[in-house]
């Protein structure tokens, strides 16, 4: 079973307090439950924290966004694999 979490964010004015970090642990606990790998596409802001709770890089997605008049836009592709309880 593989799961992937989509659109995950703490609000800026509450970062960097450990939201994310329990956030993530609650869904490690869920897909642990049920022995899925989980997926999650990650922005180099959010990196550590995504790594320090048990995923592993295996991709990166970069889009080239200068004809908007942006910077590249780089994205992690994450996985972690289940825990046994």
């Amino acid at each position: 079973m593989i799961t992937a979490r989509h659109g995950t964010f703490v609000h800026p004015d509450f970062q960097r307090r450990g939201l994310g970090t329990r956030l993530c642990r609650h869904c490690n606990e869920i897909s642990n439950k049920h022995g899925a790998a989980m997926y999650v596409n990650a922005r180099p802001a959010s990196l550590k924290m995504f790594q320090d709770v048990g995923f592993e890089v295996v991709g990166e997605l970069r889009l080239d966004m200068s004809k908007y008049g942006l910077d590249e836009d780089v994205s992690h592709v994450l996985k972690r694999e289940p825990q046994p309880q």
